[in-house]
């Protein structure tokens, strides 16, 4: 009887494992996210920023909404190499989802490795370290996931994303800074 209701156990987590979203608590037709969807929103996003190896355009329309935007302080720096310059910390890094593309297509890869992954109905956080030379860079981004279109390669996409990481370490790792002690 144990091994039954163990086995049935078992088959319903795999059936839930599967699914891209759940019902929402209380129902009225909204849908969550799945513990397999939310990886997939962070995978994507990787591999849009070049961490999973060569740029990839259709993933990249696929998986960001029309009128998607990014906010970040600390991508806001690195672009303008530590200055104050074109981009204000304050303000949106990319304001749509066209000029994301095109700067995230001129990156070169980054090694990018997933360090936790928490999810609710419409949001993914993700905490990561970043690699692009020897000094590691951790950071967090937030994605605020819609529903995607019928069609769509994937069943959410990212609206919004709100991202924060060590960009003096990345700085550093691409020479604009030299620390003092560096014989660089």
């Amino acid at each position: 009887m144990q091994f039954t209701i163990f086995s049935l156990l078992l088959l319903a987590a795999n059936a839930l494992a599967g699914l891209t979203y759940l019902d929402a608590r209380g129902g009225g037709g909204r849908k969550c996210l799945s513990e397999s969807t939310a990886q997939q929103v962070a995978s994507n996003f990787f591999t849009i920023t070049g961490g999973q190896g060569i740029f990839n355009r259709t993933v990249a329309e696929a998986a960001l909404a029309n009128d998607f935007s990014d906010t970040s302080g600390s991508v806001s720096s690195i672009v303008n190499g530590g200055n104050t310059g074109p981009l204000p910390l304050l303000g949106p890094t990319f304001a749509n989802k066209e000029d994301f593309i095109n700067a995230n297509a001129q990156q070169p890869q980054t090694q990018f490795k997933q360090l936790n992954l928490y999810f609710t109905c419409n949001t993914v956080i993700q905490r990561f370290v970043a690699s692009p030379g020897s000094q590691p860079a951790l950071g967090i981004s937030i994605f605020e996931v819609i529903p995607a279109p019928k069609g769509n390669l994937y069943p959410f996409q990212i609206k919004q994303v709100y991202g924060e990481l060590n960009s003096a370490a990345w700085l550093v790792d691409i020479g604009v800074f030299v620390p003092a002690s560096s014989s660089r």
